[in-house]
């Protein structure tokens, strides 16, 4: 049987890490986080981590495991994060996986890796160079010509993916298209059950979230955010 893990997603300050933590102590579970910038050490404040009288005793992963000067994938999220929800799984209890990055929670759940290409190796850093010197038209119009499903798709404002789909097509001879159609018809490696919050009212959102700024102030966001300027960040 595919092995089941519950999934809370939603907006800033909607309650997730609570939520979390409530389903974590009803069902013997552990908290895995899929929060793209609570993977940083030194960003507590900032991102909002859950505080130890926050987690209540129940065991949070991949929260702070990151330097603020590493950039992280989704792929590389995956590769770090299956490990764990595999030994929540093989103690009996049940992996709840928090966080407002779905493509992170997605790529988990789905677990069939992703289309070939080094993102930052050399075959980007030259359509970098091409994009910075002639714009985005002629490399949409070559990915028309290799993949006219991911062009059309692809909104010419979308460069990143733009780039990606040509920099997979480059490197590996096989479309990103070709590579999502193939994955999409592999079973899941997780049959998660999701539960998303929002805010019946998207006022009382922007109230909280208000509210939650002026705490992160009076808590050190500011001395928070001198010392990673001081560890020469940007």
């Amino acid at each position: 049987m595919t092995p089941k893990i519950v999934c809370v997603a939603g907006p800033t300050a909607c309650g997730k890490t609570t939520l979390g933590v409530l389903l974590a102590q009803r069902f013997h579970g552990e908290v895995v986080s899929a929060d793209s910038m609570q993977i940083y050490r030194g960003m507590t404040v900032g991102t909002a981590a859950p505080t130890e009288a926050e987690m209540q005793g129940v065991p949070h992963h991949m929260i702070a495991v990151a330097e603020p000067s590493e950039q992280w994938s989704a792929a590389e999220y995956v590769a770090k994060a299956t490990p764990i929800v595999d030994d929540i799984l093989s103690r009996g209890k049940l992996p709840i996986l928090v966080g407002g990055t779905g493509l992170w929670m997605d790529a988990l759940i789905r677990g069939h890796g992703f289309a070939g290409g080094h993102a930052g190796g050399e075959v980007r850093r030259e359509l970098e160079t091409r994009f910075d010197r002639d714009g985005i038209e002629p490399l949409l119009a070559e990915l028309r010509q290799v993949d006219p499903e991911s062009a059309a798709r692809l909104h010419p404002a979308d460069t990143k993916r733009i780039l990606r789909a040509l920099e997979v097509y480059l490197e590996t001879g096989e479309t990103i298209s070709a590579h999502n159609a193939a994955t999409r018809q592999l079973p899941p490696r997780y049959d998660a059950v999701w539960i998303g919050l929002q805010f019946a009212d998207r006022a009382d959102m922007k109230a909280l979230i208000d509210r939650r700024v002026d705490k992160m102030a009076e808590e050190g966001l500011l001395e928070e955010v001198q010392a990673l300027l001081a560890m020469g960040l940007p």
